[in-house]
């Protein structure tokens, strides 16, 4: 059983990790709950990510005017976003068995933000015997 209080204020986001066999870890932001389905407004950038990139993946999406006071709602907490898409970003490069991850929404409020479902998959190692 999980308990967990209803958020009723901020802006629905998704955060996620692909790793990509050229590429490698790619960490993606955009729009979340129904809206990723609806917009598909995401963005990638490689890890690791830098606040500086990751404010940049935040801006590249069309989304990210609704975390600035869209039409007069009060601005969303940027600093914990940027925050928690490098501590994913660091994540993924310090756990190199994390196949992906999705975090759905990611509630980005006024003061802080949270994540309300996640799911991490992971790969098997094989050894060279």
């Amino acid at each position: 059983i999980l308990l967990a209080p209803m958020i009723k204020d901020g802006v629905e986001t998704i955060l996620g990790v692909h790793r990509d066999p050229v590429f490698g870890p790619m960490i993606m932001f955009g729009c979340g709950g129904v809206m990723v389905e609806l917009f598909k407004d995401v963005s990638f950038a490689s890890a690791p990510v830098t606040p500086a990139r990751a404010q940049r993946l935040i801006d590249s999406t069309q989304g990210s005017k609704l975390l600035s006071g869209w039409r007069g709602d009060t601005p969303k907490d940027r600093a914990a976003l940027v925050d928690a898409i490098c501590c994913l970003s660091d994540l993924v490069i310090a756990a190199d068995n994390i196949e992906g991850v999705d975090i759905n929404p990611f509630v980005v409020r006024e003061n802080g933000a949270v994540a309300l479902d996640a799911v991490v998959t992971t790969r098997n190692k094989t050894s060279d015997l």
